[in-house]
């Protein structure tokens, strides 16, 4: 089975250099990461790095303005998901590819508007196990259960999913087997991971 983190944050975002991050994926069970902040896609000690871009745009002004800044050097452009209004136009620009941070925004937010766009257009939507793991409280509660709508919408209107750590540091990342067992607690089961 071919396994890839859709996000790690390698230095200067984050604490580990790529070098360090490819070894210890490796003994995770990973082949590829999508790697934010590096310069092309490159592969160490086996690990395939895509560059990945993510767009933190509060406006669909921001987001277009992105994208073609980008133009087209990324090799996986996501953008952090906001109100309904903002993820349905999001979800028809071209060029994007993941919905990010769908666990932090309002309950309605991503709803089944949303999904068929991201079903029709082959955009996937990112889930975060930083927010399983890193919150606490009522915040994970709440990231869990929109999350767990994530994956319902996902089976009714067969969009695709990615799974992702949001590693700064070694201590941040998931083994394929741990990632399989959070997912497990948002609905996942395991021939929806595999798959």
């Amino acid at each position: 089975m071919f396994s890839t983190d859709a996000t790690i944050h390698p230095y200067p975002a984050g604490d580990t250099s790529l070098r360090r991050f490819a070894v210890e994926l490796k003994s995770l069970g990973y082949d590829s990461a999508v790697a934010t902040g590096i310069g092309e896609r490159c592969e160490y000690g086996g690990i395939v790095f895509l560059k990945g871009t993510v767009v933190p745009g509060a406006s669909m002004k921001e987001v277009i303005a992105a994208i073609r800044e980008d133009r087209g050097s990324s090799d996986v452009i996501m953008v952090c998901a906001g109100d309904a209004a903002f993820n349905r136009a999001v979800l028809t620009y071209p060029g994007v590819q993941i919905l990010k941070g769908v666990h932090a925004i309002h309950r309605n937010g991503f709803d089944h508007v949303a999904a068929r766009s991201a079903a029709d257009r082959g955009v996937a939507v990112d889930i975060d196990l930083s927010a399983m793991t890193c919150l606490r409280g009522v915040r994970r509660q709440r990231a869990m259960e929109r999350l767990t709508d994530v994956v319902r919408l996902s089976r009714k209107y067969g969009f695709a999913l990615t799974v992702s750590s949001g590693a700064h540091s070694l201590p941040g990342l998931r083994s394929t087997r741990a990632a399989s067992h959070l997912l497990a607690l948002i609905g996942l089961d395991a021939p929806g991971v595999a798959a």
